[in-house]
């Protein structure tokens, strides 16, 4: 019965682990108007604005979101 208990107990606690953990990476391209690509915006996130980027010299950024 404490074998039983302890394997429950293992897999609420890898399971909820996992939930907590996981990560989205957003990747994108910033243009303007013109289609051409704005380069150092700075993207941020609207729910955690520590979080951001900035677009590179193509205007691309990458972003991890939690």
């Amino acid at each position: 019965m404490k074998n039983i208990k302890f394997y429950l107990l293992a897999l609420v606690l890898l399971v909820t682990s996992n939930v907590f953990a996981q990560n989205t990476t957003v990747t994108g391209t910033v243009i303007d108007e013109k289609g051409e690509p704005m380069i150092g915006v700075s993207i941020r996130l609207k729910s955690n604005p520590s979080i951001g980027a900035a677009t590179n010299l193509d205007g691309k950024f990458t972003i991890v979101v939690p």
